[in-house]
């Protein structure tokens, strides 16, 4: 989940007891959090979030561990762009 404390946004946790814990990411900007799919290579979630030093982008969340490991998926230049790396056209 999203949670928001000082004007930045960050990611949290809430376990099934009702435990809120707050997770350690370099993000202050969340967009977006969907459930990843099941699976050893799939990421636990899917986050669109980025910072003052990184472009908004969407990133996979494994939580399996202490500490989460973070990918970027997709960066941001590449949603822009239509087939082939051509700029998208709008209609």
């Amino acid at each position: 989940m999203s949670a928001t404390a000082d004007g930045a946004d960050g990611l949290a946790v809430i376990d099934p007891d009702g435990t809120f814990t707050a997770l350690e990411t370099p993000f202050t900007l969340v967009s977006q959090v969907v459930a990843g799919p099941a699976g050893p290579e799939a990421p636990a979630a899917v986050v669109v979030a980025g910072s003052p030093v990184s472009e908004t982008a969407p990133y996979g969340m494994d939580l399996a561990t202490a500490t989460v490991a973070l990918r970027e998926l997709r960066p941001l230049a590449t949603w822009a762009s239509g087939p082939s790396g051509s700029p998208a056209r709008s209609t």
